[in-house]
């Protein structure tokens, strides 16, 4: 038998006479290469979670009010949205005095996630019976922002003093 014929030669597993597997070097090659793909994935995936909470917690908000206004005008009631530490709060105003909310529904916001009212003079928004918002001492329209200090997108949940509410995209960074 020819001597360059000898090495392609395989043996009954397939393999040539004398591998055993891979070799030091090429699992190095191997871990050193998926660890550079990871370290370069990582920021894109931290914030396509961050951004991902935020619509989240936008959409969870839109929700919330049009729950609010919905259970304003079948129950007849003033309802009201009242901020708190980390979420909302839905609340009907019965007709007694104080007139303290009943909560119905409350809702919390991911983790690491942060919501602003634009006006911060202003803690909650309440819906009249017939589905508006009340517009007692406040004349304009204003808006949440549901953010994150990890990045400068936000989600803006707009209210018009109609009741109407729009989410936009916002790259103002989180308000203090």
């Amino acid at each position: 038998m020819k001597m360059w014929l000898k090495p392609l030669l395989r043996n009954k597993q397939g393999l040539h006479k004398g591998s055993k597997g891979y070799t030091l070097m090429e699992m190095m090659v191997t871990v050193t290469l998926m660890a550079i793909v990871m370290a370069l994935a990582t920021p894109p995936l931290n914030n396509f979670i961050n951004n991902s909470k935020m619509t989240s917690g936008a959409n969870n908000l839109v929700s919330a009010i049009i729950f609010a206004k919905n259970e304003a005008v079948s129950r007849r009631r003033n309802v009201t949205i009242t901020v708190n530490g980390d979420g909302w709060t839905v609340s009907v105003i019965p007709l007694t005095t104080p007139p303290t909310g009943i909560p119905i529904a409350t809702y919390t916001l991911d983790e690491g996630m942060v919501l602003r009212i634009s006006d911060g003079s202003i803690n909650s928004v309440t819906f009249t019976p017939d589905g508006f918002r009340d517009l007692t001492g406040i004349t304009t329209a204003f808006f949440f922002t549901v953010c994150s200090a990890d990045t400068t997108n936000t989600r803006i949940v707009n209210i018009s003093t109609a009741g109407t509410t729009t989410v936009a995209k916002g790259t103002t960074g989180c308000p203090s």
